[in-house]
């Protein structure tokens, strides 16, 4: 009758088991059976089927790294906002009388910048590192020669990671800074975006000007119309549009989301073995995807703050990595005594790494759009420790740490490209780090 042995239990890196011993024979490299005379540790098991699930709590880099993306104030793009030269008292022979608003006779300067120009928002501000929950899960089947093939899958959620600016800067809530200034110009928000269509104007009534419209000078002009005295009453000058969503906007909000899961499928191959400590060598295929993304929205109301999904934008630049390779390893484990033993496991592989990029840019029904893939190749790395612990026949627990690198991965450090007619973004290839921590538990059939 065959003696039953217990597994013996080291599960590291992606794996959470591995099944040890069959009955007894000295243990040599190759041989069909093991002895192991330490009951307390592993099971008296034969082959079948095992289970184990962990909690992840991981972390990924974050490749996202400080890039100033808007600004207090806005631009005066064809100089009629900002008025120069002689004042012209606008209402002076209007009606009702007595209500005097001087106006400039002039346009500004084209392109000059209305505010202080101080960084509003930042792609830095959504660039660290976050701890995410995740699980995996691993079905396996040991065979009686000690050689386990299992399968495992991980997934963590997902990272999200956002931020914004508004209409009230520092300074004007009580804490140092330029405030909004006497004509209120650093209350709006602006990017410099450039080459975009006229879908992307924004309202055509949007920040006031000073300038006097077809000044009547010397005889030579045209008279206020009767919108245009209304608005004079109620703003003290013309609203006029500052041209683009991105120039004089209220609401400005960017966000930066990770997802990350990964399969395998493995063999592990018994070593040597003997009665306190023993080794394994493990090889197999892997997928893993990386998929991210940074979108950064804007929102530009008209002068009565009435919105509209025609004054809205969201540019979106994501990246995804398909990663599909092989991996080779081993590991090695030492019984402590009392039910307890330690561990470590190492792996290094390939990767063949499909990357895609897409650069965005939505409103309403517009959405222009650039999309481009290539290959790369990846190497990876993967390490980890782990305590473990035999509580009863066929359950066994464990709590590690675990790193991962991947070298050559498709990622963009600055996100926003803000020239709008390329539709295109700047990325680099890049190291991926995984780390963190993982415990759970194990039964075995």
């Amino acid at each position: 009758m065959m003696t039953r042995t217990r597994w013996l239990g080291l599960l590291v890196g992606a794996l959470f088991m591995l099944p040890a011993a069959a009955r007894g024979q000295d243990m040599n490299v190759g041989a069909p059976s093991w002895e192991f005379p330490i009951p307390t540790m592993w099971d008296q098991r034969d082959e079948g089927l095992y289970f184990a699930a962990e909690a992840l709590f991981f972390r990924i880099n974050n490749p996202v790294r400080s890039q100033i993306l808007a600004v207090r104030g806005f631009w005066d793009t064809a100089g009629t906002i900002n008025g120069q030269g002689p004042l012209i008292n606008a209402l002076d022979d209007q009606d009702p009388p007595n209500i005097i608003a001087r106006l400039f006779a002039e346009r500004g300067v084209p392109g000059a910048f209305i505010g202080s120009k101080e960084p509003a928002l930042s792609s830095g501000m959504v660039g660290q590192d976050k701890w995410e929950p995740g699980f995996r899960l691993t079905l396996g089947y040991r065979l009686r020669n000690g050689i386990a093939i299992e399968f495992s899958v991980w997934h963590l959620a997902e990272f999200a990671h956002s931020a914004g600016a508004g209409i009230i800067p520092q300074g004007a809530a009580g804490f140092p800074g330029a405030g909004v200034g006497s004509d209120l110009a650093s209350s709006f928000l602006s990017a410099p975006f450039f080459n975009f269509t006229p879908d992307f104007a924004g309202p055509s009534r949007d920040v006031v000007s000073n300038i006097y419209p077809n000044a009547v000078v010397g005889g030579v002009g045209a008279p206020l119309t009767a919108q245009q005295i209304a608005d004079i009453l109620q703003y003290g000058g013309i609203p006029v549009a500052a041209y683009g969503i991105w120039n004089g906007a209220e609401d400005m909000r960017i966000e930066f989301l990770q997802r990350a899961w990964n399969a395998e499928l493995n063999v592990r191959l018994p070593v040597n073995q003997t009665e306190c400590d023993r080794t394994y060598v493990i090889t197999g295929a892997r997928i893993m995807n990386i998929w991210e993304r940074f979108s950064f929205r804007t929102v530009d109301l008209d002068i009565d703050s009435n919105p509209s999904p025609l004054n809205a934008a969201t540019y979106y630049n994501e990246w995804e990595n398909q990663l599909y390779g092989g991996q080779i390893g081993g590991g090695y484990e030492y019984y402590l005594g009392q039910g307890f033993a330690w561990s470590v496991e190492g792996r290094v592989g390939l990767f063949l790494d499909y990357r895609k990029t897409k650069v965005s840019l939505e409103r309403g029904d517009v959405d222009p759009r650039t999309t481009r893939e290539d290959v790369s190749l990846s190497p990876f790395f993967q390490a980890g420790i782990f305590l473990w612990w035999y509580p009863v026949e066929g359950v066994q627990a464990r709590a590690g740490y675990e790193f991962q690198g991947i070298f050559n991965v498709r990622r963009s450090e600055q996100p926003v490209s803000f020239d709008l007619g390329k539709m295109d973004a700047t990325y680099e290839d890049m190291f991926l780090r995984f780390d963190g921590f993982s415990a759970g538990i194990a039964f075995i059939f």
